[in-house]
């Protein structure tokens, strides 16, 4: 993911002071994302050589000039409250995002991800337990 719209780009490199601010990443995010539109680009990587660009080894960097990254798809987001509560709770308790739900052509390599599958799946598990609500899988729109 990578921001393309002015409103984020200029933004990049800025810090948050979160001095005695527990939550100043979630407060400067609301606060900046109720007035802006966030466009972004979901870019990825073409795997040419599995030699030189191994899939089951993520210490080695894929280099940018043999694999650049090529946009499938832009985000955007109108303006909003990133954090109504409402919403926070819909989206942060109720639903499970996992890269293991879509299709099985679309399923992560490497084993990195394929550890992440146990521990995402857990959480979820652990959530509805705790909530007492069933977790719901994002449908679409």
């Amino acid at each position: 993911m990578a921001p393309v719209a002015p409103a984020l780009t200029t933004l990049t490199g800025t810090e948050i002071d979160a001095s005695g601010r527990p939550d100043a990443i979630r407060e400067t995010v609301r606060s900046e994302m109720a007035g802006i539109e966030g466009v972004w680009e979901f870019r990825v990587q073409l795997c040419r050589d599995l030699a030189r660009q191994p899939v089951e080894d993520p210490t080695v960097e894929w280099n940018e000039d043999e694999a650049p990254f090529q946009r499938v798809a832009t985000i955007t987001v109108r303006p909003q409250d990133s954090w109504d509560a409402i919403r926070v709770d819909a989206v942060d308790e109720r639903m499970r995002f996992a890269v293991w739900t879509g299709l099985a052509a679309h399923r992560p390599l490497g084993d990195i991800n394929r550890a992440r599958n146990a521990p995402y799946r857990d959480s979820a598990e652990f959530r509805q337990r705790f909530n007492g609500c069933p977790i719901h899988e994002p449908t679409g729109r």
